[in-house]
């Protein structure tokens, strides 16, 4: 692969942007984009939202035709993991695939649900959101009418007990914090968002911190224990005595930035130095190499 080609690690909607602005600016360089998901780049925020209520939506969450890519010559790496950068040689070591070497680097890497460390949180019924396989399996569940228990109540975990109650499934939300979302919104704010819910049937609790995830015999989600805001010991969600189980359990507790191969940016010892300058990074985006005004193929 040319020396001259752009390598976009992350095929998710700023990484298919990039792709996008690249062409869409006059670089007529090579331009190569991976992801370690087997689809085209699609729109995430769709999956917390119409992707549950209505079902899989296709096409519909693709940020371009499948197409678009062959025609604006972007080669889509799909289904395949980076797993180690070399910026010194400027080169990608590819999981599956030929290594890539590139004159300048894009990371649109994003964030991953923050996976608790919680005993039973590998137990069947327990969902995380992310992609659309994620989406595909979660809303199955629901469309079962679950008793379902939504750890986390930010933006991802009302939506999703949004998209749940829709099915008719009765809901509970648990939440560290004592009324979900008002260190965003504010008192007033996440009060009315509360009573929505809770005009819809959503049961949403705060102050509450999960401990564990409880099983019946057969290795499947149950229940919950924790500690509940008028109480130190530990209690069990449902608690004990009720006829109430959980069927299905859906963490939103949050994201991480996807760091992998390596931590971003990769450190040089003093005998070998990098051969571009310091990159600039946020949480989801890192860029290495510098740019050189005066062409359109010329980074």
């Amino acid at each position: 692969m040319s020396r001259s080609t752009v390598a976009i690690v992350g095929a998710g909607l700023a990484g298919a942007k990039t792709a996008e602005a690249l062409r869409t600016r006059g670089y007529d360089g090579g331009v190569v984009l991976v992801g370690d998901e087997p689809h085209a780049p699609y729109e995430r925020p769709a999956l917390s939202k119409d992707f549950l209520i209505d079902g899989p939506l296709g096409e519909k969450i693709l940020v371009n035709a499948e197409d678009w890519y062959d025609e604006h010559e972007v080669e889509l790496v799909t289904g395949h993991t980076v797993t180690g950068v070399d910026p010194r040689e400027r080169r990608l070591s590819v999981a599956g695939a030929a290594e890539i070497h590139y004159r300048a680097l894009v990371l649109t890497t994003g964030a991953a649900p923050r996976r608790l460390r919680l005993p039973g949180a590998d137990l069947a019924g327990v969902h995380h959101l992310r992609t659309v396989e994620d989406g595909t399996a979660l809303y199955a569940a629901l469309a079962r009418r679950p008793r379902t228990v939504i750890i986390g109540g930010g933006w991802i975990g009302l939506e999703v007990a949004a998209a749940a109650r829709s099915h008719g499934a009765e809901v509970t939300v648990l939440e560290q914090a004592r009324v979900p979302m008002e260190h965003v919104l504010g008192a007033r704010m996440a009060g009315v968002l509360l009573r929505a819910h809770h005009d819809h049937g959503v049961d949403v609790r705060g102050g509450v911190h999960v401990t564990a995830l409880r099983q019946d015999g057969s290795g499947r989600v149950a229940g919950c224990a924790a500690r509940l805001p008028t109480s130190t010991p530990r209690e069990t969600w449902p608690t004990p005595g009720t006829r109430r189980c959980t069927d299905g359990c859906a963490w939103s507790t949050g994201t991480t930035p996807c760091t992998s191969p390596t931590r971003w940016p990769p450190r040089f010892s003093a005998s070998t130095p990098p051969t571009t300058g310091s990159p600039t990074s946020s949480a989801t985006s890192t860029t290495w190499g510098s740019s050189t005004r005066g062409g359109s193929n010329r980074l």
